[in-house]
């Protein structure tokens, strides 16, 4: 085979490869064209159907707090504040109303604290325990669910719970400590414990250790 075949074999087997290279990236932009499509369509559809009214009703209430605070501890008032957020799928919608459940256990196979039924509001703060007077030093748990204007009603949302501390100057069973500024006292537990809390009242601020250990990630918490 002399140069200039050889030239020519090689020149073939270039274009070949040109045009198999070339329909590769001509089938790739068809499929990406192809799945922009499908993905307006999608959007398109979706938003027909919220025009219509046919949205699948309210988010689930989230960000649930207590007092302020998410999954509080030691909360000293015996009618506490509850607050939530809510979101809606839909453009202008907004709460109509509300129902807010309070157990004392966290499957709510038993509401046995309060049920405040269907209320007719659209707030979602600084909504006020009516239920059961609240013991001292207990887990409560609750839960929330809303209405839209439309009077589609949203899911349950996740449960939350907060601990009460000592509502009764009767709770108190420790003693005062006088004299020192650190305070240590060693003890055994029989068994790894299921439930463990630390009342403290002093003046100024405290730090609770356990084993050398700092307790919570507070900073100049008040005593």
């Amino acid at each position: 085979m002399d140069w200039g075949q050889r030239y020519l074999k090689l020149r073939h087997r270039e274009r070949f490869n040109e045009k198999r290279n070339g329909k590769g990236l001509s089938f790739w932009f068809i499929g990406l064209i192809l799945a922009l499509f499908l993905s307006c369509l999608k959007v398109s559809l979706l938003a027909q159907k919220i025009t219509k009214g046919e949205s699948d009703g309210p988010f689930k209430p989230f960000d649930l707090r207590v007092e302020y605070l998410i999954n509080p501890l030691g909360v000293d008032i015996p009618q506490p504040r509850f607050f939530w957020k809510n979101q809606h799928p839909e453009r202008g919608e907004k709460q109509s109303a509300y129902q807010l459940q309070v157990s004392s256990q966290a499957d709510f196979k038993s509401i046995d604290l309060w049920d405040s039924g269907k209320v007719q509001s659209d707030s979602s703060i600084q909504i006020v325990y009516r239920g059961k007077p609240l013991e001292s030093n207990r887990t409560y748990y609750w839960r929330v669910r809303i209405w839209d204007k439309k009077g589609q009603v949203s899911s349950w949302s996740e449960v939350a719970h907060f601990d009460t501390g000592l509502f009764r100057a009767s709770d108190w069973k420790g003693e005062w400590i006088g004299g020192e500024n650190l305070f240590r006292r060693e003890f055994d537990l029989p068994a790894p414990p299921r439930r463990a809390r630390a009342y403290i009242c002093g003046l100024g601020y405290y730090e609770l250790r356990i084993n050398g250990q700092k307790v919570g990630d507070h900073v100049l918490d008040p005593g």
